[in-house]
């Protein structure tokens, strides 16, 4: 799927835990920064209605000789 809501700005893993306002975040979580274009997401963004975005992702696969699958 690809959206011209927004666009990732920064992407990067927690080297350490840390705290932004009142969350938590332990090191190893990975982190983004999005920014919105489209004006009437933002504002639902703004209100709490989104909350997060999940992105999908696609693998090929292949069977490596030997492998027993665990």
């Amino acid at each position: 799927f690809v959206t011209e809501a927004y666009s990732i700005v920064e992407s990067y893993t927690a080297t350490i835990d840390m705290q932004m306002g009142e969350t938590i975040i332990k090191a190893g979580s990975w982190l983004s920064v999005l920014q919105f274009t489209d004006d009437d997401i933002w504002e639902e963004v703004k209100k709490g209605n989104y909350t997060g975005v999940s992105i999908s992702g696609k693998a090929d696969a292949e069977n490596l000789e030997g492998d027993n699958g665990g």
